[in-house]
């Protein structure tokens, strides 16, 4: 028999399957299970608002990847995309991701983009205990004594 813990809108589910395939779930307490936070990347926790894009970025010709707008200083700007948006993640956000870990909650990062953006993007993302990438068909973790 496998379990495994899902949380839909935060209550925490413990589906079983049997040998035969069978499924069932329930509710259950979270001090009796395993918990994991699995997110996606783009539009949960990077977002690319139309507004900020109008308002254009203040990076100035230093070269540097990142700003801080005077009217957004919560904001950590993502380096441009091939298309040229420029997603924000919040530092409420990276806070609150490493608060997750902080507390035994494994956190990973879930992403269809290939795996160089991922590589390109992880200075600007909450750390994670895993990261996948490419619609699930590559999965890294971070060196560890696995």
């Amino acid at each position: 028999m496998m379990n495994l813990v899902l949380c839909a809108s935060f209550i925490p589910l413990l589906v079983s399957t049997t040998a035969s395939g069978r499924r069932s779930m329930m509710t259950t307490s979270s001090s009796s299970c395993k918990m994991a936070v699995f997110s996606d990347i783009d539009g949960t926790l990077v977002h690319y608002p139309k507004h900020l894009m109008q308002q254009g970025n203040n990076s100035g010709d230093d070269g540097e990847d990142t700003h801080y707008d005077d009217n957004n200083s919560d904001l950590l700007y993502l380096p441009p995309s091939k298309t040229g948006q420029r997603g924000v993640i919040s530092f409420k956000t990276l806070r609150l991701c490493q608060q997750l870990r902080n507390e035994g909650v494994p956190f990973v990062l879930v992403t269809g983009a290939r795996s160089t953006t991922l590589f390109q993007r992880l200075p600007y993302l909450p750390r994670a205990d895993a990261y996948v990438s490419e619609s699930g068909g590559r999965i890294f973790y971070p060196h560890s004594s696995l």
